[in-house]
């Protein structure tokens, strides 16, 4: 390989940053591929949610809290052919309308899409998802839709623990390749 094709290849080498939280200024980076006790996944706390995020993504090599060497697979993916998933278990803490609480993603930086992006995200609206609001051009692009059409499986049931009465458990696995950025907000 030439010297300046190998230069351009390494320039587009990207590492993934996962990250959560109750709100956009207060986003934590979360450990990919942590197993084990739920204490160890990120804890979540607002207002409006209160609960932990466990995200898995097969082959991971992004950033990791603590800037350790990062985990790159999970014994999830052991009999599941997905490629990542994302779990969130938790309660709201009043009765909220599922469209008030979005999922999506935003990028830190502008996107270098590939010509055809636009009409595919047209063609994703009209066939798919109706409700997915998005800006791919911008400086920080966007895309969200209200959470319970962007998810694959979702458990609801009555929970009782030893600090909690009537908790809701909602539980999923979202499959998707397009995520840097976790995000709860709700209108």
């Amino acid at each position: 390989m030439s010297e300046s094709r190998e230069k351009s290849h390494k320039a587009k080498t990207f590492k993934l940053l996962v990250k959560a939280g109750s709100n956009f200024e207060d986003l934590k980076i979360l450990e990919v591929n942590k197993e084990g006790e739920s204490e160890q996944h990120l804890s979540i706390e607002s207002p409006h949610f209160s609960g932990r995020v466990a995200v898995r993504i097969v082959g991971f090599k992004g950033f990791t809290p603590d800037d350790k060497e990062p985990i790159e697979d999970s014994p999830y993916f052991k009999d599941n052919r997905a490629l990542n998933s994302i779990q969130i278990q938790g309660r709201f803490k009043s009765e909220l309308n599922g469209d008030d609480i979005l999922w999506g993603n935003e990028f830190e930086k502008e996107l270098s899409l590939p010509i055809g992006a636009t009409m595919a995200l047209k063609i994703v609206k009209m066939t798919l998802d109706p409700t997915l609001e998005a800006d791919l051009h911008c400086e920080k692009p966007w895309a969200f839709s209200p959470i319970l059409v962007s998810m694959s499986t979702v458990s609801h049931s009555l929970h009782f623990s030893f600090f909690l009465n009537d908790f809701f458990i909602i539980l999923f696995p979202f499959l998707c390749f397009f995520f840097s950025i976790l995000h709860f907000r709700s209108m």
